[in-house]
């Protein structure tokens, strides 16, 4: 009886986990993204008129969690040689923004398609205290695609996430 409710449990447990992400979906030929956000989002665009850099920000909450993304396109782009020292660059950046430590081994890559970016961890202190999540980076010659996620680490939904970022796609 037991090892039949404990399969049972493990069947629902997965196929919660792979049921359809339903959620508001963002796609922007301008940005070359499409994403998935857990529920409904917002968006502002600017362009800066002395750089000529155009930024896309999208935000959602869901539940106690902030799911953010940054589209930022540059009339320079970064050389293939440059791509890793300015994700790392960011991931630095954002680090201090959120109060979290900088290490090394808290980063990773991040597949996306054929290209890679990075992955850091987060534990946020300051106005963000207890707050922890992860920061997706990945650059592509004029186009930089960054993502936040942050969440209390009590109802941090790990799932949601995978989902969100799962969902992430260039447009060509």
């Amino acid at each position: 009886m037991k090892k039949s409710l404990l399969s049972l449990a493990m069947f629902g447990l997965a196929f919660i986990g792979s049921k359809s992400f339903a959620g508001e979906t963002y796609e922007s030929e301008e940005a070359r993204l499409k994403i998935t956000f857990p529920g409904e989002y917002e968006i502002e665009r600017e362009e800066d008129e002395e750089t000529g850099t155009i930024t896309f920000s999208l935000s959602c909450s869901y539940g106690d969690m902030l799911l953010i993304g940054n589209v930022f396109i540059y009339t320079e782009g970064v050389s293939e040689d440059d791509n890793l020292y300015q994700e790392g660059s960011e991931v630095l950046r954002i680090c201090e923004a959120f109060g979290s430590k900088f290490n090394a081994k808290y980063i990773t890559n991040w597949s996306v398609e054929e290209d890679t970016g990075l992955i850091s961890s987060l534990k946020c202190s300051g106005d963000f205290k207890g707050y922890i999540g992860n920061y997706y980076v990945l650059i592509q010659d004029t186009f930089e695609w960054q993502f936040l996620v942050l969440g209390f680490k009590k109802s941090y939904d790990h799932g949601a996430e995978a989902r969100f970022i799962n969902s992430f796609e260039i447009l060509d």
